[in-house]
């Protein structure tokens, strides 16, 4: 059971990425971002949600400090940037990529 919305959300993402071992579900992700980001969720709470569930599918402290890493870097450009949704995207990617070593 959820405690709101926002974490139903993440946990949405968080399981598609678990199960799903190919790029095919970003369709979907991004449709989750952006029910994320219309509520006006703040994209710093919306990283740093992710990234804690993020490092509970690794094991190797370098794919967790990998992850800390391009988290910070795409958090940093959505603060400076636009379109906060291409830098979420783009985490979610980095985790595919580590996760299932795609290519």
């Amino acid at each position: 059971v959820c405690s709101s919305d926002l974490i139903c959300v993440i946990n949405t993402i968080v399981t598609k990425v678990k199960k799903e071992k190919n790029l095919n579900i970003m369709l979907d992700i991004r449709n989750n971002i952006y029910k994320l980001l219309i509520t006006c969720q703040q994209t710093d709470f919306i990283f740093k949600t992710l990234l804690m569930k993020f490092l509970k599918l690794f094991k190797n402290v370098e794919d967790k400090r990998y992850l800390i890493n391009i988290c910070h870097e795409y958090q940093y450009k959505s603060i400076y940037g636009n379109r906060a949704v291409i830098f979420l995207e783009a985490f979610i990617l980095h985790v595919l990529q580590r996760l299932y070593n795609l290519n």
